[in-house]
């Protein structure tokens, strides 16, 4: 029964997709939740989900601002004004999770992309997603428990 175990374990970690990280120090800094630049805010967007999930394109403002994979955040200077936040499959470009954000100045928010099954029970698939807005607190706490993903930036 072990080497079955075994067999198994390893495929689920073959399958698992992963996405370049940031180095350590610049995680670090993400997670001090430092106040933007003058006349910026800050969005960080959080991938959840579970050990198979898969990896995501990530759109703001319909500009591709890199990908996430389970258990990885991106933190963003953006502009004041109303953001558009989507998740896309990498293949197709197909739209799978969509929600806005506002942002003023001097502001931190947070975003969650999902599989939905962790949203609501009644989701029609585990590979349906979803996007919304998190509260401050979940969100600091989310971020720290991932990695930066390479990339995040403005």
């Amino acid at each position: 029964m072990r080497p079955l175990w075994s067999i198994i374990v390893a495929l689920a970690v073959a399958a698992c997709t992963s996405v370049p990280l940031a180095s350590r120090d610049a995680d670090a800094a993400a997670k001090r939740f430092e106040p933007p630049p003058p006349g910026w805010a800050i969005l960080y967007i959080v991938r959840e989900g579970y050990m198979l999930s898969d990896e995501v394109a990530v759109l703001v403002d319909q500009r591709s601002v890199g990908s996430l994979a389970y258990d990885t955040y991106q933190r963003l200077e953006l502009p004041p004004g109303q953001h558009d936040v989507r998740a896309e499959n990498l293949e197709y470009g197909q739209t799978l999770a969509v929600t806005t954000v506002q942002l003023a100045a001097g502001e931190i928010r947070f975003v969650t992309i999902a599989n939905a099954v962790f949203d609501s029970p009644l989701a029609r698939t585990v590979t349906e997603m979803s996007a919304r807005e998190m509260p401050a607190t979940a969100g600091r706490s989310a971020v720290l428990s991932r990695r930066l993903a390479a990339g995040s930036g403005r």
